[in-house]
């Protein structure tokens, strides 16, 4: 999957969490997702181009993004974001 797919995917889905939380829609009874008390980094980027965010905590994709920031456009802003781990993952 291309990077601008999976970008767009993510946003979606991190917007639409976003959402339910806002609208407090998370705690009306809805089934909670376990945790499995396992932490990861989320790693921040920026496109200079394109003005857009970006954030991953799948290594390969932190390392290819670092490895191709010139040429592309992204860098790291310097943001992490802590992210637990659920069964699903």
């Amino acid at each position: 999957m291309g990077l601008n797919k999976l970008h767009t995917r993510r946003t979606r889905t991190k917007t639409a969490v976003a959402g339910l939380v806002a609208a407090g829609l998370l705690g009306l009874g809805l089934p909670a997702v376990a945790q499995t008390g396992n932490t990861v980094d989320s790693v921040e980027f920026f496109n200079s181009r394109t003005g857009e965010y970006y954030r991953t905590d799948i290594t390969t994709e932190i390392t290819a993004i670092d490895q191709n920031a010139v040429a592309s456009g992204w860098a790291r802003t310097g943001q992490t974001y802590r992210l637990w781990r659920t069964q699903a993952d």
